[in-house]
């Protein structure tokens, strides 16, 4: 409620209507004018027909499906919000532009500056408490978990590990599933784990080596052609080399950025374009907790996972900025360790604390997590607020809390 007088504050907007989607609705409808006349005036039945859309009115607002994402009101609040503090469309901007304020000089236009500074404080305070508000919100009633069956989702590395189950999991909600990886082998064991289940109806496999560009984009228009746009792309693939860094030599570095990191760019490049066309679309990348906390004996798989961080968090503030591309969503997934044998001999002191996750739980998370849009996902969860916290203290406590927890992995 506090965005929406922000909102009526910035830009005083006409009567709108909130509606919620009939259940038997396959797409999202305005609803009828606020003083229309009853249906039994219209001649029309009193029963909603399918594919229209049901309001509900309490007092002098209607009431909105908490469930439904394209009418939520925390959506709005983010467009709000978020469209408000961009140039040019600051209260500053506006005001300046609008009145005769901005074409005054001297003391009297400073003392204006200041005066509108002062006022688009007070509204970011205002706007941090109703976000804050939103967090608590959704903590305890997240928004529902979105339906997958239309969509076209690539997978790379579904080989083995994480990205074999995670098409697994992502073929049992029915959606068009392709699988990428270097294994052939690999490919068509995962097939058969899929044609065990009776999920092999909708799946498609192509062998493809993501580090190499021209592969990637040559692989990427083979499956335009044969199945269609991707919708969800999920950058799984990875490798890892556990040895003290003048042990790996600059091949290897040079492959575990390659598959990583520099894999992500190729992938991103062949099917980001569609999905700005269109204003819609997914990226999902597997990463680690090693791109948020550097572990010895993984220095160069560490700067990878780092790399695939940082690039995530730039291109969502890249595409987030422009209203044409600002409906594309992120996800990154930070997993501390997984029994995938990426890493040979991992070191827990609290088994109970930093477990070792399999790899269908961690797809089931990944699965939750693109349901829900969910920004970001550490596993365990207190993980992110964890390493949040401890960098706020002198470096020598974090030392000496590393040491005492003593996760980690030993060199092969």
């Amino acid at each position: 409620m506090v965005s929406l007088h922000i909102h009526a504050l910035m830009h005083p907007p006409p009567l709108v209507e909130r509606s919620i989607r009939h259940p038997s609705s396959s797409r999202f409808a305005p609803s009828a004018p606020r003083f229309s006349p009853p249906a039994s005036e219209r001649g029309e039945s009193a029963e909603p027909k399918a594919g229209a859309s049901v309001s509900l009115r309490c007092g002098r607002h209607r009431v909105h499906d908490f469930g439904e994402r394209t009418t939520s009101i925390y959506k709005k609040r983010h467009l709000v919000t978020g469209r408000m503090w961009r140039a040019g469309k600051r209260p500053y901007d506006w005001i300046m532009k609008n009145t005769s304020a901005g074409s005054k000089g001297g003391y009297g236009r400073k003392v204006v500056e200041v005066a509108i500074t002062f006022v688009e404080v007070l509204l970011l305070l205002v706007s941090i408490a109703a976000a804050l508000v939103e967090s608590i919100v959704t903590f305890f009633l997240p928004h529902r978990e979105k339906d997958l069956s239309n969509d076209i989702i690539l997978v790379t590395g579904t080989g083995h590990g994480i990205g074999r189950d995670l098409i697994v999991k992502l073929a049992a909600e029915g959606a068009t599933v392709i699988g990428w990886d270097l294994s052939e082998e690999g490919n068509a064991e995962t097939l058969k784990i899929l044609k065990d289940l009776n999920l092999h109806h909708n799946t498609h496999f192509y062998e493809c080596n993501v580090a190499n560009r021209e592969d990637v984009l040559k692989t990427a228009a083979k499956v335009r052609n044969e199945v269609g746009d991707v919708t969800i792309l999920v950058n799984n693939a990875g490798i890892m080399c556990c040895k003290p860094l003048q042990e790996q030599g600059p091949d290897t570095i040079e492959r575990v950025f390659k598959v990583n990191a520099i894999s992500n760019f190729w992938t991103i490049e062949a099917f980001l374009p569609k999905m700005k066309e269109r204003n819609s679309g997914h990226l999902v990348s597997t990463c680690s907790m090693c791109g948020v906390i550097g572990l010895p004996y993984a220095v160069p798989y560490c700067a990878s996972k780092f790399a695939v961080r940082g690039m995530m968090e730039a291109l969502y503030e890249e595409l987030r900025r422009d209203e044409s591309t600002c409906n594309i969503k992120f996800t990154t997934i930070y997993p501390i360790t997984v029994d995938t044998g990426l890493a040979k001999k991992p070191r827990h002191r609290f088994p109970s604390l930093f477990s070792i996750l399999e790899p269908e739980a961690v797809a089931s998370q990944i699965t939750s997590a693109i349901k829900r849009e969910t920004y970001e996902l550490a596993l365990p969860t207190f993980m992110m607020t964890f390493d949040r916290v401890t960098r706020l203290m002198p470096r020598k406590i974090v030392e000496q809390m590393r040491d005492f927890l003593d996760t980690g992995v030993d060199p092969e």
